[in-house]
């Protein structure tokens, strides 16, 4: 009607009277308000001179009023803050990443001392100072290929000569208990843990867990138990940095070529154990 050319070449003004009407200041009547503002429209409310706006009373007696009223919902109230709740997620999700990776690679660190202590758990403190009481002498870790050798050289050098009592994973593990605690149990209760090293022991993952959980016991009860025999000849280049540092921390031996030397290691071998 305001915008009609009959009102526009007559120059009257259209007036719309909003008396005694309740008006609401929300986002939903901003279009309103903005249009009360830029029309050529006369709106008057005198009697009510209010609005409300999220329960707050706002006034609107004059255009003035009328004009910060639409600032204050298009800057503020009704001002898209979609970015702030994608930020807040993403900050969440951010946190969430790094406090993960955070204990994924403290776990990762120390992933053999949390096993070792899941396993031994009420196991190694039988023992722990008191080698009187523990059932063997030494837990012997081989490579399954070596099963051979152990049944017909390794029992009748030492166990059965020098009588020793050895853990032997193919003799003494429990039935219907898991290999990780079969291992770990053995460890607990044998006075040292001695090594066969060959390259199928460096390739085999339960031969990688007897090794860390030696050193691990070795380093929880503060005892010298790991002795090393090295079973074959290896280039020092090929060998993996764990193990590498495991030769130079502990004690080790190889086992030898000639057969003339064979007692003289048996003998070597029975002096660590005994140690």
């Amino acid at each position: 009607m305001a915008n009609s050319k009959c009102v526009q070449n007559k120059s009257v003004k259209v007036t719309v009277d909003m008396s005694y009407n309740p008006l609401e200041c929300s986002c939903e009547q901003l279009p309103f308000w903005q249009w009360i503002v830029t029309s050529s429209v006369i709106v008057t409310a005198r009697s009510v001179d209010i609005c409300m706006l999220n329960g707050k009373v706002i006034p609107i007696k004059t255009n003035t009023d009328v004009h910060n009223l639409v600032k204050l919902l298009e800057n503020d109230v009704c001002k898209d803050r979609t970015w702030r709740t994608w930020a807040t997620a993403g900050g969440s999700l951010l946190i969430g990443v790094i406090v993960t990776i955070t204990l994924g690679t403290a776990m990762y660190k120390n992933r053999w001392k949390i096993r070792y202590v899941i396993y031994s758990r009420g196991r190694r403190y039988r023992h722990e100072g008191f080698e009187h009481m523990f059932s063997h002498d030494a837990m012997i870790s081989y490579s399954k290929g070596r099963a051979r050798f152990i049944k017909t050289t390794l029992v009748p050098s030492l166990e059965q000569r020098h009588q020793l009592d050895f853990w032997i994973a193919d003799r003494n593990s429990q039935a219907g208990v898991s290999v990780a605690e079969n291992i770990t149990h053995a460890i607990c209760t044998s006075r040292k843990a001695v090594l066969l090293i060959d390259s199928e022991y460096l390739s085999d993952s339960w031969c990688d867990y007897d090794m860390n959980m030696a050193l691990v016991e070795s380093v929880e009860t503060k005892r010298n138990m790991i002795i090393v025999v090295l079973m074959e000849k290896f280039e020092t280049k090929t060998l993996p940095v764990s193990f590498l540092r495991l030769l130079k921390n502990e004690r080790s031996l190889e086992y030898p070529d000639q057969e003339q030397d064979i007692d003289t290691f048996w003998a070597n071998l029975v002096e660590e154990i005994k140690s």
